[in-house]
């Protein structure tokens, strides 16, 4: 396994995601072999930096890909196969509708990443199981690459047995929707969102505000609610769906349902402090209410405040929660029995 081949090469490609950013305002996909490195490690040397972007870049802007790759100083060495060349490294373009039309994978159910301010999105290792085994199936490519898809799906079905994942056919699950505004993003949880997470989390004004949220918040509090979180999200009835708001690659805050019951669920949220007052709670909760009630079909959606809390009263108006009356020593925080406000909004 030659690692240094294979980050040098991912380099490669972050430099040209970074272009791609700026110059068309898209965030690529990460593809084959290269891809599947950095998702499983367990792999030998990558070939091709396999990258797809949308189907308005090849078929109607290819002039404009062509010559913002040899800004780069890659040069054109195969049309049809969309390929560049520098250096000996080798950058193929394809059509991310290849994804759906292939393997019936959504692109909005991949998971964007962000490195130094360069954003991509990367396939899981169950995506890339069921990209590899739809490819088989096609006469020409088992006989030309038949012999490595094999290998690949190999090695993926023992990352994802040692993983612990389910194998079951891959449906995408409706806690890896993603959903963008121009102030963040609404993703899920990932691993590597530990150290991000307890830095925003760790504040008593928001111990103070919220029920369950532990103060100090430790690094052990933050692994085990993000690993809690994947693991709910591989389930096919989840009772919880939580997405983490991003900004800029950091986790800035949160808002999700639990107690996921049939057609109502209780929406619960928090945000770091240094984003109070931007609007951006109330644009989170309005976002998460429409995915609650047309991707998770709810009926019912309610949230407890405390009575001392009204910017999050606020919130929940501006969004056109209704006030359904105080629940009386509702709760027990801290040795003390506390009253919460009961706000809700139905479909």
């Amino acid at each position: 396994m030659d690692l240094s081949i294979n980050e040098r090469k991912f380099e490669i490609f972050l430099e040209i995601a970074q272009g791609l950013n700026k110059v068309f305002n898209i965030s690529p996909i990460i593809f084959g072999s290269l891809g599947l490195y950095r998702k499983i490690g367990e792999f030998g040397r990558a070939n091709d930096i396999d990258v797809l972007v949308p189907d308005e870049l090849i078929n109607k802007k290819w002039g404009e890909l062509i010559n913002f790759m040899e800004e780069f100083e890659f040069k054109l060495v195969n049309e049809k196969e969309h390929e560049f060349i520098k250096n000996n490294k080798i950058v193929a373009f394809g059509n991310e509708l290849d994804l759906l039309n292939i393997a019936k994978i959504n692109i909005k159910d991949l998971l964007l990443s962000e490195i130094k301010g360069t954003k991509f999105k990367e396939l899981s290792a169950r995506q890339y199981l069921l990209c590899y085994q739809s490819m088989l199936r096609d006469k020409y490519r088992q006989e030309k690459l038949g012999k490595n898809d094999r290998q690949k799906i190999k090695l993926i079905q023992e990352y994802i047995k040692k993983s612990g994942i389910k194998q079951s056919k891959f449906r995408p699950k409706l806690s890896m929707a993603i959903i963008r505004s121009k102030k963040f993003i609404l993703r899920p949880y990932k691993k590597g969102d530990e150290a991000s997470l307890r830095n925003s989390i760790n504040n008593k004004k928001i111990y103070r505000n919220t029920l369950v949220i532990p103060y100090p918040y430790t690094s052990k509090h933050a692994k085990e609610w993000i690993e809690k979180n994947l693991k709910e999200g591989r389930k096919k009835k989840p009772t919880m769906v939580n997405f983490a708001i991003d900004i800029d690659g950091e986790i800035a805050g949160a808002v999700g349902f639990h107690k996921i019951e049939g057609y109502k669920a209780e929406l619960g949220y928090w945000l770091a402090e240094k984003y109070w007052r931007q609007g951006i709670m109330t644009e989170a909760v309005k976002l998460a209410t429409n995915f609650g009630f047309r991707k998770l079909k709810l009926k019912r959606i309610f949230a407890t405040v405390f009575p001392f809390n009204k910017a999050s009263m606020y919130v929940l108006e501006k969004n056109n929660y209704n006030f359904e009356g105080v629940l009386r020593k509702c709760y027990k925080k801290d040795n003390k029995f506390l009253d919460a406000h009961l706000y809700a909004k139905v479909k």
